[in-house]
């Protein structure tokens, strides 16, 4: 018998990483049509196009949370024989959930996507108010980021394998099996794709899920800059919104603005680039060395201090951004689309049996 087959009688459990949602139901939909039994259980129905297995609302009582914890830990390892957890999140407490599993002869993935196990301390200590994570360090202070390492360093003691979400996540881990980069249907993206009436106005969208993290103060600085030197530019600047929404706004944009810190794109940029959209984003060139496609990146590099230049050249050259647009959209569909990821994931799992 070989992997694959062996693989297809074993039970997969995927969960539960809300922000990460479309990703997860992308690749895991790829996975069942080939036959494998895997499902999908996530907190969230903010997503309309999503597709959750089994759906989780917790209760918001602290003790109730618990309690249902614990109802569906014995759930799922009645049923499953792998348990593929996204961003540190459990069942009951990962201390727990994971002696229990490995105890019970279970096989665990943990896939680790950014601030869940960033090195926040080392960044600080090193960079300073320089960090992407300064202002989030002082907030939550030094005793929290002990928590955080502590529980990163249990984690990745106790799962069989560790992937990562992107390369900038590498020096943050003690040990990982794989880089598999951020998933997306891209066909169901691209349906959201539509002409854009003539707009007056230059339009740069940005989305962040943290202000400081993203360097979000740069960016709306330089946009009023560009104001002042006469420029006629909009920043449109979003947040807590669903992700059909943030797909309109995306068709809306003449570019798009990721991070201007950290140094690696996220799905954000993705989603973007799926809709032909132009995205500028800090890259580090020491991380596309860790990945084999670092040197095939269409994103427009920019950081905070050279930002200015960069937006007042796209405005001047913006004959430019439909080509850009294009090699954006050929990128994610080789790199990021759903059976891409998909395959990268299956051979983890393979890997278990």
């Amino acid at each position: 018998m070989d992997k694959e087959e062996a693989l297809k009688k074993k039970r997969i459990f995927v969960g539960f990483n809300n922000a990460g949602a479309p990703g997860i139901s992308s690749f895991t939909r790829v996975l069942r049509s080939q036959g494998l039994k895997v499902d999908f259980w996530g907190f969230t129905d903010k997503w309309r196009d999503v597709t959750v297995d089994v759906r989780i609302r917790r209760p918001k009582n602290i003790f109730l949370q618990k309690a249902f914890g614990v109802l569906l830990l014995v759930r799922a390892v009645l049923k499953y024989d792998v348990f593929h957890f996204y961003s540190c999140y459990t069942f009951f407490h990962y201390r727990v959930d994971h002696i229990v599993l490995k105890i019970l002869g279970k096989k665990i993935v943990n896939t680790f996507t950014g601030s869940d196990v960033f090195d926040i301390g080392g960044s600080v200590k090193k960079y300073g108010a320089g960090s992407p994570y300064n202002n989030f360090y002082k907030k939550q202070g030094a005793s929290f980021i002990n928590w955080l390492n502590r529980r990163k360093e249990f984690i990745v003691s106790h799962s069989d394998r560790i992937t990562l979400m992107g390369p900038w996540l590498v020096r943050s881990v003690a040990r990982y099996d794989a880089v598999i980069p951020y998933p997306r249907n891209i066909g169901s993206i691209r349906s959201y794709k539509s002409a854009v009436t003539t707009k007056k106005k230059f339009l740069i969208f940005h989305a962040p899920t943290n202000e400081d993290i993203k360097g979000t103060r740069y960016l709306a600085k330089t946009v009023k800059s560009l104001k002042n030197k006469g420029y006629n530019v909009e920043l449109k600047l979003t947040k807590n919104i669903s992700r059909e929404e943030l797909l309109r706004e995306l068709n809306l944009s003449d570019v798009v603005v990721d991070q201007l810190l950290i140094g690696w794109y996220g799905g954000f940029a993705v989603e973007a680039m799926a809709l032909e959209k132009p995205v500028i984003c800090f890259i580090k060139e020491e991380y596309k060395k860790l990945v084999p496609f670092g040197d095939e990146i269409p994103i427009i590099n920019a950081n905070k201090d050279d930002l200015e230049d960069v937006l007042e050249d796209i405005i001047k050259n913006k004959e430019k951004l439909s080509n850009i647009g294009k090699k954006g959209y050929e990128f994610v569909k080789k790199y990021h689309d759903a059976p891409v990821i998909a395959e990268q994931y299956k051979k983890v799992y393979e890997s278990l049996v």
